[in-house]
């Protein structure tokens, strides 16, 4: 999976949980805090990328990478790592 898809694709899931109507509602270098996001949907956002990139993420991996753009950097960087 492409950089840029896999951004779409965490931004999209990002919006599912918070409840809005699509990718474009979660902008790229906002804190999660500042859009809502409480230990429920960190851990719904956790489950639901687990389940999407097969990667055993940690619960305490969007409070490390705080913004919609710094996940996606480092969910690029896991599934480069897995498939080399």
């Amino acid at each position: 999976m492409s950089k840029p898809e896999l951004y779409e694709l965490l931004r999209a899931e990002l919006a599912a949980v918070l409840g809005e109507p699509g990718p474009a509602a979660v902008p790229e270098d906002r804190p999660f805090t500042d859009l809502g996001f409480d230990s429920l949907a960190v851990i719904q956002v956790r489950t639901r990328l687990n389940l999407l990139t097969g990667l055993d993420l940690p619960a305490h991996v969007l409070f490390e990478n705080p913004t919609a753009r710094e996940l996606a950097d480092h969910l690029h960087d896991e599934l480069s790592r897995r498939n080399t």
